[in-house]
């Protein structure tokens, strides 16, 4: 290897050896999570080291690869380096999930793994630096400030999303479990965090970072992702908007659309993975459509690896893609690119192969090829393997929710579709550039029209023609998605369509482009004056939009987070000031004081699914999330007793119930009230109390570190029980009647016909 002997590849290597030993000695989130100081400040440093080396971990594999397709290394700087990264993110992906079925998902490997990849990228990197340091000099102070201006952002984006420690209800209660359950167990097969294993198996790069650092990894793998993303959306517009401003513009507003999104765009989740592999293919579709013979393999072959990686972490983005390259390939057909067509085609049936091998993959190991439409597929259904596994209540109950969000889903002509159409484009926060460049793009209309020169051809450049189509695929298809599936889950599909964002961004300024190249006042404004205005105004209705001056504190406590004033435990606290989240953050006090009683590791059943515990090891398991047992229904029908050694034997000892949560607006989110063992008549004969701040209560066997639960206690129990609608609503009749059905057919199950 060139430079292997200097002293800058034995520094380079020095960092990556340094970063390993500081993650797995100092180990800050298990052994320091409570502690502040100069070892959070460090431990901050080491993750922003972290992701340099993540991003030089995945080029590597992707450079090599592209190397064999030749002329590699006379693509521009920052194209070459777009391009091996996700080229190489499919690589990687395809790798980890075969590592991660072979349950060799451990710390040796990991590191085995990523060394010789690391020291492969060196060359590389030590071009890049002195590359980009050269640029830096020579650039104007117009390029200067729009340059400080974007590393500002992504500094911001940096502090708020990539190192301070964030998530959500849905990231506390299943997502983070799941992360943590696959590397306790070494691999990716159907664990206790039931669903997830259809969601999240594909997050390779997620697990491989947790394996290198700590458990706090997705967000740092998620923020390398997005900045990566940002440099393609910028050759994106480049492309179609060149000596303008519109390029620069167009990174700041996506990266200042990420800064505070109440809601959505967690980046713990995988959610803006897909986000920025739409960036990406869009820009490579965008190259391998206008490139030259010898060149467009390459960039098909990086589109193909960022679909594959796209599938992998979600299934259900593959028929997205499926759509979009099809409707795609019929455009082109009608305007006689062939060749466009055949290459939509092509990425089109690979996306359609990936999707169906990821369907037959989880129907031979989970029993179902996907939870989404499960009233779809529960025909298909290996009934006898969702039972052993002891998934099928939950599978059953899946079942009847979507039955009923599909009864209740939002009217298709209604006010509150119209709101979920604009929400999930981001048009409420986007609506000054697609409002503007709907004008822009009308005056230049009528301005060729007057001077009769309508041309395609003309008005709409070759890449803008190649770069909208793809664009307004990409659109066609979400709004149509959209107004049928999007209608049933509004929630989680506007926190699903997050990768809207940079096909909005797009759109506008394609239709802010749309102008001839000529010395029109509509073209001085375009190439001058438009983009800065547009973002200014944008960034305005963002701030306006998501109440930015109510959250004052947005920026502060991640900056004392940062510099070590605030320590991990305080960050997840402090969460709790923050919109769309509890007062109590991500660990609820007495979650917190149940797991200093019980230790790390060990279970906890709560009958809330708001008691959160981010505490190192803290094992809160909650109704749907997790499997309680393989006989889930002999504790819901079976005596008291029965139930009892059913949950010792699945290790299930301690059950947490709160006063606060079974309140009104929270409530018992658990059917486990309706078995005998829970009843409020019965539930003092066989539980007892281990602890007990007179709000929150921790109940497990009787024992002689425990007491009897008094009358009081069991009112307050009745009366939470009483307000449950989880409780009120369960059809419990219905579900022990399928289960006799069941009983009665001799084995393997068969699906039989559901009674709600």
């Amino acid at each position: 290897m060139k430079g292997a002997r200097t002293p800058g590849f034995l520094i380079y290597m020095g960092g990556y050896a340094a970063l390993l030993a500081w993650f797995k000695l100092a180990d800050v989130y298990h052994t320091h999570f409570a502690t502040k100081g100069l070892i959070v400040v460090v431990y901050n440093a080491f993750r922003v080291l972290f992701i340099f080396y993540l991003f030089w971990i995945v080029y590597a594999v992707g450079a090599l690869a592209l190397r064999r397709f030749g002329k590699f290394s006379e693509l521009q700087t920052i194209e070459r380096f777009v391009l091996g990264f996700f080229a190489g993110t499919g690589l990687w992906h395809i790798a980890l999930l075969a590592l991660g079925y072979l349950n060799l998902y451990t710390v040796p490997v990991a590191i085995a793994v990523t060394l010789p990849t690391v020291a492969l990228a060196y060359s590389d990197a030590r071009d890049a630096l002195s590359e980009w340091w050269r640029c830096w000099r020579s650039l104007t102070w117009q390029k200067c400030l729009g340059a400080a201006a974007i590393a500002l952002t992504g500094g911001l984006l940096l502090l708020f999303k990539g190192l301070y420690p964030g998530g959500g209800h849905d990231y506390y209660t299943h997502y983070f479990y799941y992360y943590q359950s696959v590397i306790e167990h070494g691999g990716i097969w159907p664990n206790e965090v039931w669903y997830h294993y259809f969601y999240s198996k594909g997050c390779g790069l997620f697990f491989l970072g947790m394996l290198l650092s700590d458990p706090l990894a997705p967000q740092l793998v998620t923020f390398c992702f997005m900045a990566v993303a940002a440099a393609a959306l910028y050759l994106t517009v480049k492309a179609i908007a060149p000596e303008t401003n519109w390029p620069p513009a167009s990174v700041l507003l996506f990266l200042s659309i990420y800064l505070f999104t109440p809601g959505w765009g967690e980046f713990e989740k995988d959610h803006e993975f897909k986000t920025a592999l739409i960036i990406a293919i869009i820009w490579l579709t965008q190259h391998a459509f206008g490139a030259q013979k010898p060149d467009v393999a390459k960039f098909i072959f990086a589109c193909g690896s960022a679909v594959a990686a796209a599938v992998i972490i979600n299934t259900q983005i593959g028929l997205y893609f499926v759509a979009v390259f099809t409707l795609a390939a019929l455009v082109f057909i009608w305007s006689l690119e062939r060749r466009n067509a055949v290459i939509c085609l092509a990425l089109a049936a690979w996306a359609g192969a990936i999707v169906i091998s990821v369907l037959v993959l989880n129907y031979a190991t989970a029993g179902l090829p996907l939870d989404q439409g499960i009233t779809l597929v529960w025909p298909f259904a290996d009934v006898e393997k969702l039972y052993k596994s002891g998934s099928l209540p939950m599978v059953l109950n899946l079942h009847r929710g979507t039955k009923a969000l599909i009864a209740q889903g939002l009217p298709f002509v209604s006010a509150e579709t119209l709101k979920l159409v604009v929400k999930s484009f981001r048009l409420d926060l986007l609506y000054p550039l697609i409002i503007s460049g709907i004008g822009i793009a009308g005056l230049s209309i009528l301005n060729q029209r007057k001077d009769g020169l309508l041309d395609r051809r003309k008005f709409v450049g070759t890449t803008q023609f190649h770069t909208l189509t793809v664009v307004s695929a990409c659109a066609v298809v979400l709004f149509i998605v959209c107004l049928t599936t999007g209608r049933v889950q509004p929630v989680s599909f506007h926190r699903y369509s997050a990768f809207a964002v940079p096909i909005t961004i797009l759109t506008g300024i394609i239709l802010w482009t749309m102008v001839p190249s000529s010395k029109t006042r509509i073209a001085d404004v375009v190439k001058s004056r438009g983009a800065p205005i547009v973002v200014v105004v944008c960034l305005f209705a963002i701030a306006v939009d998501v109440r930015l001056n109510r959250y004052r504190d947005a920026l502060t406590t991640p900056l004392a987070f940062v510099i070590g004033a605030n320590s991990i435990d305080d960050a997840f606290v402090s969460r709790g000031r923050w919109p769309y989240h509890l007062p109590w953050g991500a660990i609820y006090p007495g979650a917190r004081a149940a797991y200093e009683i019980v230790g790390p590791r060990t279970p906890i059943w709560s009958l809330h699914i708001h008691s959160y515990c981010m505490l190192p090891n803290c094992q809160i398991e909650t109704y749907f999330s997790f499997n309680m047992t393989d006989r889930w229904d002999r504790v819901m029908f079976g005596t008291p007793d029965e139930a009892r050694r059913l949950l010792q034997r699945a290790g299930i000892n301690y059950f947490l119930y709160s006063r606060e949560l079974a309140g009104p607006g929270l409530g018992i989110t658990d059917p486990l009230p309706l078995s005998a063992l829970f009843s409020p008549d019965h539930i003092a004969e066989y539980v007892a109390l281990r602890w007990t701040d007179g709000t929150t209560s921790l109940l497990t066997w009787p024992g002689p570190d425990t007491r009897p639960l008094d009358d009081a206690w069991i009112a307050a129990y009745r009366q939470g029980v009483n307000n449950s609608s989880t409780v009120k609503k369960n059809p419990l009749a219905a579900v022990r009647e399928t289960y006799e059905r069941y009983y009665a057919m001799p084995h393997p199950w068969k699906p039989i016909s559901l009674p709600w």
